[in-house]
């Protein structure tokens, strides 16, 4: 065990202390606030609190063994704080409903819905405020220890140098760049944001060794099975913990399906979750009613926005554009408008850029804040979109990418969305096409209906925009 492992297990213990008590204080806050705060009518008298304990008991053990089988005690989060909420979000709803399903065998005692309702939001709310506090005062005390992970990288390539920015911009991961090792072909070129250059994989047992490093990621793509398997067992010659990037193959065998024909085994590489009718009709039934309530909920906000618009610029308050959805067909995309009429008549097809000229005065601060899109609730409640998936793209664009991108149109396969995978982690607008299709293809072939919420959820968190 090392000296961060006994720094983090007092965290992780303070965390379950901290997460019981949060989560039976808030069953507690409901019930007062539900029959003694004189906001809700009580025709049936106001039960005993001792009724209800063992409820409380229950839904807070159910809650926390929850929060143990998401992985939310096993020391230091490394991803999104977003994430965690989500994880917490599922583990809370599940533990009350469970404790719902017991109340019910006991004759004679008819447990509030309105606590129910009272406790879920509390209880998000409460667990969401404890773990900021926790979490940050955790990294506040690594930062001025130094007890963070150190990290070197095995690769020079563009997965490299991705995690060595994101190491590196996003200090609440916990780790620290150490470094890269490179291929003796790369080694004189690699790039300042992974640099130091630790030399070559003959370097890599010097580098780990005498506990300098705690953990190795290989993010280099052309290493054969055998050079993977001697960085491993190097890592475990020096008790370093190893992670590795994965190649195309394993993102394509996740859902293999496998056939036999007189024998002789067939794998389906495009096997994936939504070609059951089971899952596209809960998916359309999650898209329906989203979208008609997003439609009611928002109905003030399109008058507004419509009026604004009439104010700002002269033209149509709504612009068609034609997209490519599902299996390739072509739909109009609603959107409120954000540029002067005519936009596209000298130049042609052209995606918008950083301070585009033209955008109205309003378009602008619309496509900053995503408003432009909530129309788009009308094509998803017609059944062209969905609420999740692959952004649609205009045709002309379609054409270009199909030829120079591999596996380009595999995004077609379902749906178009109006938020998706790649949206949430940061690829709109002028961003790489080819690491949005990862995206894509990832979010198609790992596909559910908590895929779809969970992305639902951190899109309200999603910062970067299109210009």
């Amino acid at each position: 065990m090392t000296h961060k492992d006994r720094f983090t297990i007092p965290f992780v213990f303070l965390k379950l202390c901290c997460d019981v008590a949060v989560i039976y204080a808030a069953f507690l806050c409901s019930f007062y606030i539900r029959f003694h705060a004189g906001l809700f009518d009580s025709p049936r008298g106001i039960p005993s609190l001792g009724d209800y304990q063992p409820f409380f008991l229950l839904g807070t053990l159910m809650i926390v063994l929850l929060f143990r089988g998401k992985g939310l005690y096993r020391g230091f989060w490394r991803g999104k704080f977003a994430d965690e909420i989500f994880e917490v979000c599922k583990a809370v709803a599940a533990g009350i409903f469970v404790m719902m399903a017991f109340s019910f065998m006991y004759r004679g005692f008819t447990f509030s819905r309105g606590i129910v309702l009272i406790a879920l939001p509390l209880e998000i709310v409460a667990i969401t405020i404890e773990r900021l506090v926790i979490e940050r005062s955790e990294l506040a005390l690594r930062r001025a220890r130094s007890l963070f992970t150190r990290v070197i990288v095995v690769g020079a390539g563009e997965p490299a140098r991705k995690i060595a920015r994101g190491i590196r911009d996003n200090k609440v991961l916990g780790y620290e760049f150490k470094g890269c090792i490179a291929d003796a072909a790369d080694a004189g070129s690699v790039p300042g944001e992974l640099q130091p250059c630790l030399g070559g994989r003959d370097k890599l047992e010097a580098a780990i060794a005498g506990g300098a490093i705690d953990e190795v990621i290989m993010a280099e793509k052309r290493l054969t099975q055998d050079e993977m398997m001697g960085v491993v067992l190097l890592c475990e010659k020096h008790l370093v913990a190893c992670k590795l990037v994965p190649g195309i193959l394993d993102l394509l065998t996740n859902h293999l399906n496998i056939l036999s024909i007189e024998g002789v085994s067939l794998l389906d590489i495009h096997r994936f979750p939504l070609q059951s009718l089971w899952a596209r009709s809960l998916k359309r039934a999650l898209d329906v009613a989203g979208s008609f309530c997003g439609l009611v909920v928002c109905s003030p906000i399109f008058a507004f926005v419509a009026a604004l618009i009439k104010l700002d610029s002269k033209g149509p308050v709504f612009y068609l554009q034609e997209r490519c959805g599902q299996d390739g067909g072509t739909f109009n995309i609603v959107k409120f408008r954000t540029m002067v009429v005519g936009a596209e008549k000298e130049t042609g097809p052209v995606w918008a850029t950083k301070d585009d000229r033209r955008r109205t005065r309003l378009g602008e601060f619309l496509r900053r804040t995503n408003l432009d899109e909530l129309p788009q609730l009308i094509n998803v409640l017609k059944g062209d979109m969905s609420l999740v998936g692959p952004r649609p793209e205009r045709p002309h664009f379609v054409d270009q990418f199909k030829e120079d991108i591999p596996r380009y149109m595999s995004r077609h396969f379902i749906k178009s969305g109006m938020t998706g995978w790649a949206q949430v982690n940061g690829l709109r607008g002028d961003t790489s096409i080819e690491e949005r299709i990862k995206y894509d293809l990832y979010y198609i072939e790992n596909w559910s209906i908590y895929f779809d919420i969970k992305i639902l959820f951190l899109t309200l968190f999603a910062r970067e925009n299109a210009y």
